[in-house]
């Protein structure tokens, strides 16, 4: 365990050395652009994908909450590589004997899908990835990073961004979503395709169980308020033309 943690400490100085000195190196070298995240407007607008696509501002409390608790919880404290998170998840992996947890920050995230899309696995793209990470970091606030996460990311059910997964799960807003129904969206992000399906509900109510004990782990929500979350009965939506009279009320 002593080598193991002394091999984490460097780590992490490895990690915060590349971000520093050399990311500008590797940007010549591997000709990266400027990058640029896309503009939404104050009132919305549809995106590639057609999907709805939000100001941050017009997703509730709840779901950053969750959304950080699941993926990043430093999100407003790192620079966009984590090295406390790596070893966390390193050492949470080593304990279970298999892998139940990754490392990576919402930015990192954000680069892989937005700019890394069909690139093939390789030590050379994690090179540019973190790059990447490095330029959206100083380029951009970090509600301006996570706004666009939550306008690209996957969330299971034909939906790429938070607006359309609270449509598609619960038939409401994204800005009305509460503990409950936050966790269970931001659960499926980890496996969007198997967590997101109806058919699974008994494996996506584990991981939303694991994302409400985070949020009061992290001081997000209150030990009761995790109690009423994962007491509440999810209403989906079953049907495209399915309307939720209580969520469709409640957004008026």
């Amino acid at each position: 365990m002593r080598r193991l943690t002394k091999f984490a400490g460097c780590l992490i100085v490895m990690l915060v050395a590349a971000r520093y000195f050399a990311v500008p190196i590797l940007k010549d070298v591997f000709s990266i652009p400027n990058l640029t995240l896309p503009a939404i407007p104050e009132k919305g607008d549809i995106g590639p994908q057609n999907q709805h696509r939000i100001p941050v501002d017009q997703v509730s409390a709840a779901m950053k909450d969750a959304m950080l608790a699941a993926e990043d919880h430093r999100f407003y404290e790192h620079q966009g590589i984590d090295g406390l998170g790596i070893v966390r998840a390193m050492m949470d992996n080593i304990k279970a004997g298999h892998m139940i947890e990754g490392g990576s920050t919402i930015p990192q995230q954000l680069a892989k899908v937005m700019f890394l899309d069909g690139f093939e696995r390789t030590p050379k793209r994690k090179l540019i990835q973190t790059v990447m990470v490095a330029e959206l970091e100083d380029k951009y606030p970090k509600e301006r990073i996570l706004e666009s996460y939550f306008n690209c990311v996957y969330f299971g059910r034909g939906s790429y961004s938070i607006e359309d997964a609270a449509r598609n799960y619960f038939g409401t807003h994204a800005a009305k979503l509460d503990v409950a129904e936050a966790a269970y969206i931001a659960g499926a992000v980890r496996a969007p395709s198997i967590l997101g399906a109806q058919k699974n509900f008994a494996a996506a109510t584990v991981r939303q169980h694991q994302v409400i004990d985070n949020m009061t782990e992290y001081g997000y929500v209150t030990a009761q308020e995790a109690e009423d979350a994962k007491a509440e009965r999810l209403i989906f939506k079953t049907k495209p033309g399915d309307k939720l009279a209580k969520k469709i009320d409640v957004a008026k």
